[in-house]
C-alpha cells in the first residue's frame, strides 16, 4: 500500500492527497489548522490578483468580440446581431468551462483562501453559467440561420447540415451535447436518482466536452480564425488551465512514489469496520471535522472515490477509518486485507 499526500502538513483549506495501491487517501474538509506564517500570507494575498485576473481575461476576451465588429453586428439588428449574440455566447461558454476546470483543478492558494465547499460551489455556478451560454449559443444560430430566410424550417435545416460539413462542428456538436449532458444529470433532482457511480462518470464526460468543442473556435469562430493574436490569447488560456489540471495529477503521482503505508488492522465494531492504516513517516496533520477520501484500486473502483471522516485522534503513526457498508464500494473497502502494501 502506497500512503502519498501533497504536502508533508495539512494547511488551512489545502487538504492533502493520500493514495495508496489498494485505497487513495485524500483529506478534505474545512477545519483550520495552524499553518506557516508564509502560506497563510500568501494565501490571503491571493483574493485582489485572483479577482483582477479574471476580470483582465473576460475584458480581453470580449474585446476580441468587439474588434471584430461584435457591437457594429448587433446594432445592425436581424440575423446579424443573432450571430453577434451567437459569436459573444460562445467566447464566453469557453471561459465558463475553462474556469469550471480550472476550480476542479484545485490550485492549492485559491484553495488555502476559500475553502474546498466554496471552489466546489463556484465550480457548480460555473457549469450552470456554461449550459445556460450554451443554450443561448444554440439558439441564436438557428435564429440568424432563419431569419433570412422565406421557408425558417428549410434554412435551419440547410445551414445546420452545413455547419456539420464543417471543420471540427461534427466534435463540436458531441462535446455540445456533453456539456448539456453533465449539466442535467447535476440537477439535484436527477442527480438523487443516479448512483454516485454512473454520476461520477457522466460528470466526467465534460472534460471530454469542452475538448471536442475547442476545435471549430479556431477553425470557424469569427473572432478567433485568421487573427493570430487572438488565437494566441485563446490557446493561452487553454494551455494555462490544462497546466493547473496536469499539475494535480503530477502531484499526486509524485506524493505516491515518496510515501507508503500498510493496512495494519480491520475490526468490527457496531455494524461498521474500522480501518487502520500505518503510514511510512510522518502521516498528515489533521483535526476533527477533517474527512479523507479513500479509493479502492480495484478493477471495478479505482476510478472513484469516496468520503470518510477520520476516527480517531493523531498518533503520528496511524490513520483511522470507519467505514459503514452502505454500498457496493464501500463493502469492498472492508475487505481489504491486512499487509495489503
Amino acid at each position: 500500500m502506497v500512503l502519498p499526500w501533497t504536502r508533508g502538513v495539512l494547511k488551512p483549506h489545502r487538504p492533502q492527497e493520500v493514495q495508496v495501491s489498494t485505497t487513495e487517501v485524500r483529506p478534505r474538509g474545512t477545519a483550520v489548522l495552524p499553518s506557516p506564517p508564509s502560506a497563510k500570507a500568501a494565501s490571503d494575498g491571493i483574493a485582489g490578483p485572483l479577482w483582477a485576473g479574471a476580470a483582465f481575461v473576460t475584458t480581453g476576451t470580449v474585446a476580441l468580440w468587439i474588434a471584430h465588429g461584435g457591437l457594429a453586428a448587433l446594432a445592425m439588428g436581424g440575423a446579424d446581431a443573432w450571430g453577434s449574440v451567437a459569436r459573444l455566447s460562445g467566447l464566453l461558454i469557453g471561459l465558463t468551462a475553462l474556469a469550471g476546470l480550472a476550480l476542479a483543478a484545485r490550485p492549492g492558494l485559491i484553495e488555502r483562501r476559500y475553502g474546498l465547499d466554496s471552489l466546489l460551489a463556484a465550480h457548480r455556478l460555473t457549469g450552470i453559467a456554461t449550459a445556460l451560454l450554451l443554450v443561448v449559443h444554440l439558439a441564436s444560430v438557428l435564429v440568424a440561420f432563419q431569419m433570412p430566410a422565406g421557408n425558417p424550417g428549410a434554412a435551419v435545416w440547410n445551414g445546420v447540415l452545413g455547419l456539420w460539413g464543417t471543420g471540427w462542428m461534427p466534435a463540436a456538436f458531441v462535446g455540445g451535447a456533453l456539456m448539456l449532458t453533465v449539466a442535467l444529470t447535476s440537477w439535484r433532482r436527477i442527480k438523487r436518482s443516479l448512483d454516485y457511480e454512473t454520476w461520477y462518470f457522466l460528470h466526467l464526460l465534460g472534460y471530454l466536452g469542452v475538448v471536442l468543442a475547442v476545435g471549430h473556435q479556431f477553425t470557424i469562430g469569427t473572432d478567433l480564425a485568421n487573427d493570430p493574436f487572438a488565437i494566441t490569447w485563446w490557446a493561452a488560456l487553454n494551455l494555462a488551465v490544462l497546466g493547473l489540471i496536469l499539475s494535480r495529477f503530477v502531484r499526486a503521482v509524485g506524493d505516491q512514489i515518496q510515501h507508503r503505508g500498510v493496512v495494519t488492522g480491520i475490526t468490527a465494531d457496531g455494524g461498521c469496520v474500522v480501518l487502520t492504516i500505518r503510514t511510512h513517516g510522518k502521516p498528515p496533520e489533521y483535526r476533527a471535522g477533517q474527512f479523507f477520501q479513500l479509493r479502492v484500486f480495484t478493477r471495478e473502483l479505482w476510478w472513484h472515490s469516496h468520503p470518510f471522516s477520520v476516527s480517531a485522534a493523531p498518533d503520528g503513526q496511524h490513520l483511522r477509518f470507519t467505514i459503514r457498508p452502505t454500498g457496493d464500494a464501500t463493502a469492498a473497502m472492508t475487505r481489504l486485507r491486512i499487509g495489503t502494501r
